[in-house]
């Protein structure tokens, strides 16, 4: 099959876009599937760092890490961390371009089907646990004794 975009070389990857319901194929070559690339990167890069999401502040550009001696601005180049501290010193950066791209900063990933109810029983557990905490400083004490007798109920597994 040939390339959608040059007609001219074997395609070699196989793109597929739905936009308001219309399904629209594109096979491409290598040479194309590489400039597509480049050009989605370069889409991605501009929305995460100069959407209107995301301002930057003065203070950003001399933001360092004190562990390996990444600056915010060499960060945006590469698109990596240096270490682990950098998530610490970027935080607040980190967060608002976490923000763009997905909902929130928790992994909710797939869960391993050996443990899944064990997992799922424990997020749950920590869920209305956190609940029940705000309810409390809410002065919500009806939500939180139904709160607490749904943790309790969880706990014995009754």
């Amino acid at each position: 099959m040939l390339c959608s975009k040059c007609k001219k070389n074997e395609a070699v990857a196989y793109f597929e876009q739905v936009i308001n319901g219309q399904k629209k194929e594109t096979n491409l070559c290598y040479e194309c599937a590489q400039e597509m690339q480049a050009s989605l990167n370069n889409m991605l890069y501009s929305f995460l760092f100069n959407s209107d999401l995301y301002t930057q502040k003065e203070e950003t550009n001399i933001l360092k890490c004190d562990s390996c001696g990444l600056t915010y601005d060499e960060f945006k180049k590469i698109g990596k961390l240096g270490c682990a501290d950098c998530y610490k010193t970027f935080s607040k950066e980190l967060d608002l371009i976490f923000n763009n791209i997905q909902d929130g900063k928790e992994h909710v990933g797939k869960v391993p089907r050996s443990s899944g109810a064990i997992l799922l029983r424990e997020r749950q557990l920590q869920n209305l646990k956190k609940s029940l905490r705000k309810a409390i400083d809410d002065e919500e004490y009806e939500k939180a004794a139904k709160l607490r007798d749904q943790i309790k109920e969880l706990e014995t597994g009754d």
